[in-house]
């Protein structure tokens, strides 16, 4: 068993084992997604009714900066890109680091997709995403998250401090136009994402 289990383990002494804070409604397939009006983290305006006039969003919801696993998805991100893409979607990847320290996490990895910085968490509780320590614990029992806990670790040229909640859990929207939601994935354990399969297979 990896160290990094035994520190979640030991970090949820001092929190109730099945503790959740979801604020804000679950978002459900067919609802109209919140609408996104920020700046991603070069300032340039981010405006979810503009984006989606012609086209789909695929909002990814991550962590923070310094998580590996997290890491390990956004080169699965960047490796698709293109692809997605070439198949209308726009990218958008929300974390809960600063703008300072994700400016630096995308020249690190050369990103071509749309990062926004959401510290105060307005985007997290706009689509209710969670905050579960019991999903924590439930990630220690998936074998292939130990091995995109390393290969994200071994990605990273820099040491990105946490700057986000230990307990979060990621989630991914899909939205078109009209903001209409098209599909939800809120993560069962962390690490676990749409599968981007589901967007790339062709009728």
């Amino acid at each position: 068993m990896k160290v990094w289990i035994f520190i979640f383990f030991g970090l949820c002494q001092w929190v109730p084992l099945m503790a959740q804070e979801k604020k804000g409604t679950a978002i459900e397939v067919g609802h109209t997604a919140p609408e996104l009006i920020t700046k991603d983290i070069a300032g340039n305006p981010v405006h979810l009714d503009a984006l989606t006039k012609d086209g789909k969003v695929v909002l990814s919801f991550m962590r923070y900066a310094g998580c590996p696993v997290c890491t390990y998805r956004v080169h699965e991100l960047k490796q698709q890109h293109e692809s997605l893409k070439a198949q209308g979607y726009t990218l958008i990847v929300v974390f809960e680091s600063s703008p300072e320290v994700l400016l630096q996490y995308q020249r690190e990895f050369d990103l071509p997709f749309t990062i926004i910085a959401d510290p105060s968490n307005r985007l997290y509780d706009a689509y209710a995403v969670e905050t579960s320590a019991g999903k924590m614990l439930k990630t220690s029992r998936q074998k292939e998250i130990n091995q995109q806990f390393k290969a994200g670790k071994e990605m990273y040229a820099n040491k990105y401090k946490r700057d986000g909640k230990m307990t979060r859990i990621g989630a991914d929207f899909v939205i078109g136009p009209g903001r209409v939601v098209l599909k939800v994935h809120y993560g069962a354990h962390i690490g676990d994402h749409l599968e981007l399969s589901t967007l790339l297979a062709r009728n």
